[in-house]
């Protein structure tokens, strides 16, 4: 979430989850393997040198190398089995079949300076590494705390309205509607469920809600006959799986609230997150 402040990506998204131009203006495919993305030129990185086809470079190879890697964007380059820069401004990415998925794809990856592209993690995590092309440049970061970020004067795109924003981490759900109730910050998301209907009748707080894209979804365990994932309540090994019992799995059924929605709550009238 904080990545797509400093760093952008070769394919967007608008508010409607539609794809669209970002450090790459176009795309097409040239035959059944091929896909042509022609880059923006103009575009400066943090440290003042301009995008090319070869920062792309360095982000592909930077990918699966990433040691002891917590989440690989690997999953998302995969299709990829070769490239060709035809120029500073494009680049053509080879894939071992049709594969049309390949600009959904790259909306997940972020673009790197070809000049981080054997930083660690400890540089990203610590700000050495965070040099980007994003509408935003990191000031300061304190872990677990906050991070400080200044607009970036010189971005491509659409100047944000903030010049500064400070980021805070506040995981405690209590604290940080408490937070906002207190005029400590401006702006939360993550909405405690248990909260809303409280907030919701708060003079000075307004909601901004948008279906989300993500799925989070729940795999029970009726493989086994005895589950070695569950226990009874005070952690002795069950002899039988409930969740084999279609009473159990409908009423567990039951328990679930079906209506999907990302939910931010903010002080003054309603708007989107800073990017």
């Amino acid at each position: 979430m904080v990545a797509e402040h400093f760093f952008d990506k070769l394919v967007s998204r608008n508010a409607k989850a539609q794809l669209e131009p970002g450090l790459a203006e176009s795309w097409s495919m040239l035959d059944d393997t091929t896909w042509e993305f022609k880059l923006r030129k103009g575009v400066k990185f943090s440290d003042g040198h301009e995008f090319t086809a070869d920062d792309v470079v360095a982000t592909l190879k930077r990918i699966p190398a990433v040691v002891n890697s917590p989440g690989s964007f690997s999953i998302y380059t995969r299709a990829i089995i070769g490239h060709e820069v035809v120029d500073p401004h494009t680049i053509r990415f080879k894939t071992a079949s049709v594969y049309p998925l390949l600009p959904q794809d790259l909306n997940n990856v972020f673009i790197i300076s070809k000049t981080m592209e054997t930083a660690g993690t400890g540089d990203f995590n610590n700000g050495r590494a965070i040099v980007g092309t994003g509408p935003f440049r990191l000031q300061s970061f304190t872990p677990d705390d906050r991070v400080v970020m200044t607009r970036n004067d010189e971005y491509w795109g659409e100047k944000p309205d903030w010049r500064q924003v400070t980021y805070r981490f506040i995981s405690n759900d209590g604290v940080r509607v408490a937070a906002l109730l207190s005029g400590d910050v401006q702006l939360i998301d993550v909405v405690p469920p248990a909260d809303t209907p409280r907030l919701r009748g708060t003079q000075g707080i307004a909601f901004a809600e948008i279906p989300s894209l993500r799925a989070i979804y729940l795999k029970i365990d009726t493989a086994h006959d005895v589950s070695p994932y569950l226990t009874g309540p005070n952690g002795e090994k069950l002899d039988r799986n409930p969740l084999r019992d279609l009473r159990v799995r409908q009423a567990l059924s039951l328990g679930i609230n079906r209506r999907p929605s990302w939910t931010a709550s903010c002080r003054g009238p309603a708007r989107p997150p800073a990017r």
